[in-house]
């Protein structure tokens, strides 16, 4: 009896000493984990390892370098915008106005208006000469040419009749070219006050002596030529 039980105590202290050694075995495993160094960053919908995400260190700098790049971009200041400026003389007379795209307007220069009318082809004049209206507003002075589909159909009818008649060697007639005849004009001594504003570009108006002489027009971008003249108040 004595020995079965100096048996059954040795067994219970070899239980006990594998148990220590599981024991012990778990608590280094335990250190070991908790001493791996872990990075985490905040994401949408909560903290999430880096361990368990599948983010790399790479897109890590490519995220860092766009949001340079797109707060660089916010704090670079946009240059300045132009503002539209007039020069002058000593003695107060305005010889030029600039807009804001650098376009030099000056007295003698023939320019397109806006017509504020839809469908409607921007007006054609040529600048007089410049002012000051009481607030300080840049004003001009301007002569109109007139399109043929400004004057009156009635007009422009008695006009292509006496050209005809003119025509009596037998020449052919120039505006028989549809192109050029859209490009004729019809200057007038009718002078009108307009804002600076309303300036839309520049064009070149050539004038021709007689319907023969037109033969020399060139219908280039934004060119014209006038042969007659029109009078709105008397319609002739």
């Amino acid at each position: 009896m004595t020995a079965d039980k100096d048996k059954d105590k040795e067994k219970e202290k070899d239980r006990d000493r594998d148990r220590d050694r599981e024991r012990e075995k778990r608590d280094k495993a335990r250190e070991s984990e908790n001493s791996r160094p872990r990075r985490s960053c905040t994401l949408e919908g909560g903290a999430k390892n880096y361990a368990e995400s599948d983010h790399s260190e790479d897109e890590d700098n490519d995220n860092n370098s766009a949001t340079a790049e797109e707060s660089t971009k916010k704090n670079k200041k946009k240059p300045p915008k132009k503002k539209s400026r007039y020069e002058r003389t000593d003695t107060g007379e305005i010889t030029s106005y600039i807009t804001e795209d650098d376009v030099v307007y000056r007295p003698g220069d023939c320019v397109y208006i806006e017509s504020r009318r839809p469908n409607t082809p921007y007006f054609i004049c040529s600048i007089q000469d410049f002012k000051l209206s009481k607030r300080d507003h840049l004003l001009m002075n301007v002569k109109w040419y007139y399109r043929q589909s400004e004057v009156p159909d009635s007009v422009y009818q008695h006009l292509v009749q006496d050209r005809h008649n003119e025509n009596d060697s037998g020449r052919e007639l120039v505006i028989t070219d549809p192109v050029i005849k859209n490009r004729e004009l019809f200057i007038s001594d009718y002078v009108d006050t307009y804002h600076a504003a309303a300036l839309r570009g520049k064009c070149n108006i050539s004038h021709f002596s007689d319907i023969f002489a037109a033969r020399e027009f060139k219908a280039r971008v934004d060119s014209f030529f006038y042969i007659l003249g029109y009078n709105p108040e008397t319609r002739v």
